[in-house]
């Protein structure tokens, strides 16, 4: 019983894991994004 409960406490932990590195991976490509826009505005339209 308490081999199952670990072993289930390790999946969930995995995939915690998991969808936090997917969601980090999708902020930190947003936050790419807007930093490579804010780069193109400053190249091309400097103020």
């Amino acid at each position: 019983m308490q081999v199952r409960g670990s072993c289930e406490r390790t999946t969930l932990t995995m995939l915690a894991v998991i969808v936090e590195s997917v969601f980090g991976l999708r902020a930190m490509r947003e936050s790419w994004n807007a930093l490579e826009q804010v780069m193109f505005h400053a190249t091309f339209y400097p103020c």
